[in-house]
């Protein structure tokens, strides 16, 4: 998946993996993973390395993972409080 220059934002409303499946996360933006709901929120992929941040947003009180190694490309991991479970 590439993450694009204006970013991309994973939104999930109904729980279990967003992502799954694809070989890697990349590009030029920052990645979102946006958590309105009460069950987890994960991304499962080999590597994520966009030259970006990472942040999880979102009302819901699931955790959100990632499964994954996060590369040197990401220029920071925010977690949200009111998202983690």
């Amino acid at each position: 998946m590439t993450v694009n220059s204006g970013g991309t934002t994973l939104i999930n409303t109904l729980g279990g993996k967003a992502l799954a499946g694809f070989e890697s996360i990349a590009g030029t933006g920052n990645l979102i993973l946006d958590n309105n709901s009460g069950l987890a929120l994960g991304v499962s992929v080999a590597a994520v390395n966009n030259s970006g941040t990472i942040a999880n947003t979102g009302t819901g009180s699931g955790t959100a993972t990632v499964t994954g190694i996060i590369g040197t490309n990401v220029t920071s991991v925010t977690e949200n409080s009111a998202t983690s479970g």
